[in-house]
């Protein structure tokens, strides 16, 4: 066994390393970036599919976006299982000389393509029994492999079906959030808020509100362990995450600065809205880590949206604050999030909140 054969081995060893730290860290542990492998096919294809897209006219973007998600859960098996048949392959490689093929005449095959197609067949467990070990080590190492490549089959549907039914839970977020708040009509978080002025129906959206509280608890839950949701990008703005985080970060923000304390205590100063808001943080903190870079300034924004919301409450008749003290927890409040969720809908493709999406 010569000096490039060991290397060749080591190499091999270190590969299977990083699969299964990959695979800990992206099935087991909720760290919200995933594996170092998953982590890097997520953002590169991610990177390269965006860029397309942004290349083809706008309204076949969104629908070439939301193909993505659906291919990444596919590709991520295969990466798992090329790395596990290329690792086992190299430490393969220096008893490969030995092996012995069946039938003979097949003819000679380099070691390089043996190596692959014994490990190959062994992490599938296919059994063909055309080429056969002679030394102890290498028999032993494919009862080894067949395992690995058994446990990453299961761990992979255990993974597809938990990364569909954490998307499940964002549609059904996205679509409650939609409908309540009327975006299909044209309303927003600030004509919620003059209806529930007008209806007299705060503890109707403060019930609602703890409903969503749940789901969104279970949802952030859930895309802290498997970012791939973050790369479902969803053509329709009603299904739409980042969109529904926004508007229920805008109407508790709206409500915690702007109403006033003693016609609206629940809104205004209620434990509900408090929890919302950390968990909505909570959850543009996760995502923005996955890979959104850049900086926006929103200060002008952020004064354009107060003044519109105050102007339209106020004309309604809304009791509000006091102006000064109003617009000073407004901006305090909407400064830690705005920025991250600009960087998020631009990543994943979704229209800027400064286009009223």
């Amino acid at each position: 066994m010569d000096i490039r054969q060991v290397l060749l081995a080591i190499v091999g060893v270190i590969l299977l390393c990083a699969l299964i730290s990959d695979i800990f860290a992206t099935v087991f542990v909720p760290r919200g970036k995933g594996g170092p492998i998953t982590r890097r096919i997520y953002s590169g294809a991610w990177s390269a599919w965006r860029w397309i897209g942004f290349h083809l006219p706008e309204q076949r973007r969104r629908g070439w976006l939301a193909y993505l998600g659906p291919l990444l859960v596919p590709i991520t098996v295969l990466a798992w299982g090329a790395v596990l048949i290329v690792g086992f392959a190299l430490i393969y490689a220096p008893w490969v000389p030995d092996f012995s093929i069946s039938p003979p005449e097949s003819g000679p095959m380099a070691n390089w393509a043996l190596a692959l197609y014994y490990s190959g067949y062994s992490a599938v467990t296919l059994g063909v029994g055309d080429v056969t070990p002679n030394a102890t080590f290498p028999r032993l190492l494919a009862v080894t492999e067949a395992g690995f490549g058994f446990a990453i089959i299961t761990v992979s549907v255990s993974y597809l079906l938990s990364v569909y039914s954490a998307r499940s839970q964002a549609t059904i977020l996205s679509l409650s959030v939609f409908r309540f708040i009327g975006r299909g009509d044209g309303e927003d978080p600030v004509s919620l808020l003059i209806d529930v002025s007008e209806s007299g129906a705060e503890e109707e959206v403060t019930d609602w509100l703890g409903r969503i509280e749940t789901i969104l608890v279970e949802f952030v839950e859930l895309e802290g362990q498997y970012p791939l949701i973050n790369y479902f990008h969803e053509p329709s703005d009603a299904r739409a995450l980042p969109i529904a985080i926004s508007d229920l970060l805008e109407l508790v923000t709206i409500s915690r600065t702007m109403l006033s304390p003693e016609r609206f205590p629940a809104l205004a100063t209620g434990p509900t809205t408090r929890v919302i808001e950390r968990i909505g943080l909570n959850y543009l903190q996760q995502t923005s880590a996955i890979d959104t870079a850049g900086e926006n300034t929103l200060d002008e924004e952020r004064r354009v949206r107060y003044d519109d919301a105050r102007r339209r409450l106020d004309d309604t008749g809304v009791p509000l604050r006091d102006d000064e003290d109003a617009w000073l927890a407004y901006d305090a409040l909407r400064s830690e999030w705005d920025m991250a969720d600009e960087r998020i809908r631009e990543w994943l493709g979704y229209r800027s909140a400064t286009d009223g999406a």
